[in-house]
């Protein structure tokens, strides 16, 4: 066995004291992150060197002696250090990406918070933090016996940090729990896949003994009901008063569907991957650039655009990666180019082949192929020339 680190995600339900006792943690955290920005612009505009990230930590204890910010005493201490650390690594994030000495997009410069948003706040692993897994309860600094649901870190597990959240539109609590433990991998057994990514079948499979497999959301005409109320109940907010009751209304409606295909669409991608990673030692599986293909897509191609980015294949694709390190599997990126364009039996490429196209006829062979098949066939084949 070997230590990796994991996260875990529960919901927790506190009662009214503990939720004000959140709230009152969010808030402090909140000023801080604002009061400490605000020195950052100041000294910026005046010409000289912003705080480094250990003199923001610095000033928090004389923060705390001035009789305007009492009340920061209320709250835990190592939550509030945690804002400042997290000011400084936003600077520094933002000096790294201008500089090119990040990858990714382009980050901006940190901004003032403001309540009403979801907020988070951290506590790392040397504060007083305790699970206990018969109750199902997490015991966090001064935040006591919180219940919460969800699969928990086991006991060997060394407990790094616990980030807490509150949405205030949701009014839902939830709790990200950082651990290092060991993990046990799984066994062998002998099987490799190709894996073709698509839209109209989101994973078409190949193995090693030619067996065909192909997975789909079963909620997908969910996941299109769900849309198409949102933007019905989007364009009704559009209509009302800022700020009214029937707008705030009709946002936290709008959220709770937001969060509906958000839950649908994690658990499908964790539950198929997990189950790929039990099934198969050698998974080979193209290495789509999602980005890309949405923006040559354009704004002519909304709808194809839409599908593409709701198909979570990058996200697919990266829990791939670390579940295969986490239990001694091998996962095998293949270039994407001409895998369905491609005949698998004697590698003639059918170059007017287009997407309306699902099964097609090799002009060499005279083989049939339907393209996602062939695609799965052909990336299981490229996956063991690039191993």
């Amino acid at each position: 066995m070997k230590a990796h680190t994991r996260s875990y995600y529960v919901e927790i339900y506190p009662n009214e004291e503990q939720l004000v006792l959140i709230k009152k943690q969010l808030g402090c955290n909140r000023a801080v992150w604002n009061y400490l920005l605000g020195i950052c612009i100041n000294r910026w505009k005046a010409g000289r060197k912003i705080p480094s990230t250990y003199d923001l930590v610095k000033t928090l204890p004389k923060l705390k002696a001035k009789p305007e910010w009492e009340f920061l005493k209320e709250v835990d201490s190592d939550a509030l250090q945690r804002s400042a650390l997290d000011l400084g690594a936003a600077y520094q994030n933002f000096y790294a990406s201008v500089t090119g000495r990040r990858r990714g997009p382009k980050i901006g410069l940190p901004r003032f918070k403001k309540k009403g948003r979801a907020e988070t706040f951290t506590q790392p692993g040397r504060a007083r933090i305790d699970l206990d897994r018969d109750a199902k309860t997490l015991k966090l600094g001064k935040h006591v016996d919180l219940k919460c649901r969800g699969t928990l870190p086991s006991e060997d597990a060394e407990i790094r940090r616990v980030s807490v959240t509150y949405n205030p539109v949701l009014n839902r609590s939830f709790a990200s729990i950082l651990v290092k433990e060991n993990v046990t991998p799984l066994a062998q057994t002998g099987l490799d896949v190709g894996v073709d990514p698509g839209l109209k079948t989101l994973l078409t499979m190949v193995t090693s003994e030619d067996q065909h497999l192909a997975f789909n959301p079963k909620q997908r005409q969910e996941l299109k009901e769900l849309a198409t109320r949102i933007a019905r109940l989007q364009m009704w907010r559009s209509k009302k008063e800022k700020g009214s009751s029937r707008n705030v209304e009709l946002k936290r409606k709008i959220a709770v569907l937001w969060y509906r295909i958000r839950c649908i669409r994690k658990d499908f991608t964790h539950k198929v991957t997990t189950k790929m990673v039990k099934i198969f030692d050698r998974i080979h599986i193209e290495d789509t650039k999602i980005k890309p293909m949405i923006a040559n897509g354009g704004v002519r191609k909304k709808g194809l655009n839409r599908s593409i980015a709701q198909a979570a294949l990058g996200e697919i694709k990266r829990q791939l990666l670390y579940k295969a390190v986490w239990y001694q599997k091998q996962v095998v990126l293949v270039s994407a180019r001409n895998t369905s364009k491609t005949c698998n039996d004697c590698g003639t490429i059918f170059k007017n082949l287009t997407l309306a196209m699902r099964k097609w006829t090799c002009v060499d062979c005279g083989s049939e192929h339907d393209r996602d098949l062939n695609a799965a066939r052909n990336i299981l084949h490229l996956g063991y020339s690039v191993a």
